[in-house]
């Protein structure tokens, strides 16, 4: 017995199994329930000549149309040498004609083709649609021809055949013909159909039986047939969704939740640091999630817009709603690149709302303003801060600035409330670094009376160490060891362009490459750009006599920038586009290793790795290993290298800062990307926030 649960192989008798895979695979019908529910895409009038006026080279056509013409011709095979048969028929449609041509090796079988097609004869044609010397012609047609009963092995679709013929969706290796067979023989055999429409509800909305709908959706005698088929299934679609969705909604009212009805005063405090006035629509539906965020059971609900129309902010305030109540919010994202930009966009509008809070007896919000890093300890704990408060983030910014990395590493406000001394700035004369370090004591009385102070003893210590300010920053050459930090091919160099950056003429690579190397005595007479940098900044901080937030340093550095990737799109990172004069991004291989692995490296010129050279560029590589390495890659040419610091969490790294270098920097970055890959980082750089600013950029892609 077959029901709608039996496997659709059973109605399709003696397909074949090329055909049945089809069937099962590429149009996903496994039972004959899903055979019967799959419906046709349009109908095509039988009695009369299909319009074909609108074709479209490459479509799939299903067409009913006449044999005008056909004739039998000879020609030689070059392949074999021998004669072979060709028969060319013209199929005339309402629109243009259509020819079709049927290759034969043997006599006899050209000689079948001529009699079934006989000028006159009509039938149902599938192909695909070409074009060729100006002609519309059917590739590999398929055909059921009428009037020949037992002719065509699809012949039993003509005896179901009405006034309009169907046209299913299709698959390759599936003729409609197949499918409409198939479908008449199982509404012939399957007795039990599942009715999900009592009878009382057909009645009032005045809809057809299952079996009733069947039969005309599949064998129609007129358009209006299939006009109350198609409105029967489409109420039951809506019917059966709405119901899921109501099961869904009572379930999830059921497992209940606790109200959040706010009263933190985050939101408030958020609200009045808007600089405009909420829209009426982010007005209406942030009334709208409160009020299902103070009901006893969560909340499900679909927020949609237009792009540009504040959907984030509407969201971020039903975050802050939910915080106020002493709950926790998260924000998902399909994409890593999506996840990063809304990232950008809620810390932008958080500003110091999002760094911690602390509510008085009388609920009053106050907020402890600063990234915790650069917080001073007083701050922290809540307590009221003075101008040394200032001095002291003023000074964890100066040891960014002169070393390249951050004093502290604090995630929360509790761990900067009390926090151990820094450790002295690397590669920096010791004039400066007690200066800095004084700015940085955890007692407020042990640090320099106020920021202007502040400032001209680190204008003094420059001074003294480094030589006038005027003299501006150089740009060195800062050799990379390649002894010491790599083995086997080493970072890959080519002339060819990288994605995001331009290729470099023969003149251009000869200026870059021909720029003299100087000595060590004269680097470090003239001033390296972070002291410049630090002066500067301190100094306009002076003058305004009050703490401010600084531009991104590294931004205001780097204006022109190129995005560079290597082949196989696995690592990237945002250099200055100068760099990508010359490029390579085929891969390397690993030390003690004999796989290849992804790696990129982009430069000035050429040998920028070289000891001499006065290039500089970023080299990018992954290898094998569980584990971060003991020892980094050494760089004896430069006077400092400070001890390798680690950081912990996802992605675990451990870096090197060589600083002292003749004119600059070189950094050694290795992180543990995967559990049984790192990636391995090496730039050098003419400062430390260029330098920064590119392992900042550094990613990777499908590890």
């Amino acid at each position: 017995m077959i029901t709608v649960d039996s496997p659709v192989q059973t109605v399709l008798g003696d397909a074949k199994k090329k055909t049945v895979e089809a069937v099962v695979e590429g149009l996903g019908l496994r039972t004959v329930g899903d055979l019967l529910r799959h419906f046709p895409r349009r109908y095509v009038k039988t009695g009369e000549l299909s319009e074909v006026d609108a074709l479209r080279e490459g479509e799939m056509l299903v067409v009913v149309g006449r044999i005008g013409e056909s004739r039998r011709r000879t020609y030689t095979d070059r392949r074999t040498n021998r004669r072979a048969f060709r028969v060319e028929a013209v199929l005339e449609t309402d629109g243009p004609p259509l020819s079709m041509t049927f290759f034969a090796k043997a006599e006899h079988i050209a000689s079948w083709h001529e009699r079934r097609l006989t000028a006159g004869r009509r039938g149902i044609f599938q192909g695909k649609v070409g074009r060729f010397r100006d002609t519309w012609q059917l590739t590999n047609p398929q055909m059921v021809l009428m009037g020949t009963p037992g002719e065509d092995a699809a012949q039993l679709s003509l005896e179901t055949l009405g006034d309009l013929y169907p046209i299913y969706p299709l698959s390759a290796g599936v003729e409609s013909w197949d499918l409409q067979r198939a479908i008449s023989f199982a509404l012939s055999v399957v007795d039990d159909l599942p009715e999900l429409l009592p009878a009382p509800l057909r009645e009032r909305e005045g809809l057809l039986d299952v079996r009733q709908a069947l039969e005309w959706v599949h064998r129609p005698e007129d358009h209006g047939q299939v006009t109350r088929a198609l409105q029967r299934f489409r109420f039951e679609e809506a019917l059966t969704t709405q119901l899921v969705l109501a099961r869904r909604r009572r379930a999830l009212q059921a497992q209940g939740a606790r109200p959040r009805t706010g009263g933190g005063g985050l939101l408030a405090a958020f609200d009045e640091r808007l600089p405009f006035e909420l829209t009426g629509g982010q007005q209406q539906v942030g009334a709208e999630i409160e009020a299902d965020l103070a009901r006893p059971h969560p909340m499900n609900r679909l927020l949609q817009g237009e792009v540009g129309s504040g959907k984030t902010l509407v969201a971020l305030r039903a975050m802050l709603r939910v915080v106020d109540s002493g709950g926790q919010a998260a924000l998902l994202a399909p994409t890593e690149v999506l996840a990063q930009q809304h990232h950008r966009s809620l810390s932008a509008m958080l500003g110091d709302l999002g760094l911690g809070k602390a509510l008085d007896a009388s609920s009053r919000l106050t907020m402890i303003a600063g990234t915790p890093s650069y917080v001073a300890p007083e701050q922290a704990q809540a307590e009221s801060p003075d101008a040394r408060a200032d001095q002291y983030s003023l000074g964890a910014l100066a040891y960014l600035l002169l070393s390249g990395r951050p004093a502290f590493r604090f995630t929360s406000l509790q761990q900067a409330a009390d926090p151990a001394p820094a450790d002295p700035l690397p590669g920096q004369p010791a004039e400066v670094d007690a200066v800095v370090r004084r700015a940085l004591a955890r007692d407020p009385e042990d640090r320099w009376p106020d920021v202007t102070t502040f400032v001209e003893a680190v204008e003094a210590a420059v001074e003294q160490t480094a030589g006038p300010l005027d003299e501006g920053p150089t740009l060195p050459w800062l050799p990379l060891d390649p002894d010491a930090t790599r083995a086997g091919a080493g970072p890959t160099s080519g002339g060819r362009e990288t994605s995001g950056g331009r290729g470099a003429t023969s003149d251009e690579r000869a200026l870059s490459g021909g720029r003299a190397a100087r000595s060590a005595s004269d680097e470090r007479a003239s001033r390296p750009w972070p002291y410049a940098a630090a002066a500067l900044v301190l100094g306009a901080v002076a003058a305004a006599g009050s703490f401010v937030v600084a531009r991104d340093l590294a931004t205001e550095r780097l204006p022109d920038l190129a995005v560079v990737s290597d082949a196989s799109g696995t690592l990237e990172a945002e250099v200055p586009g100068e760099w990508t004069a010359v490029s390579g991004g085929d891969g390397w291989t690993a030390p003690q290793d004999e796989a290849g692995y992804p790696a990129l490296s982009v430069g000035t010129v050429r040998d920028w790795t070289a000891e001499t050279s006065t290039g500089h560029g970023v080299f990018l590589a992954l290898m094998p290993g569980s584990d971060l390495p003991d020892r980094m890659p050494g760089h004896p040419e430069c006077d400092t290298s400070a001890a390798p610091y680690s950081e912990s969490g996802s992605q675990p790294s451990r870096t090197v800062v060589h600083s002292g270098c003749p004119g600059g920097v070189t950094v050694e970055r290795v992180v543990q990307v995967a559990a049984d890959r790192l990636l391995w980082v090496q730039v050098r750089s003419p400062d430390t926030a260029t330098a920064n600013r590119v392992l900042d950029s550094v990613t990777t892609r499908g590890i």
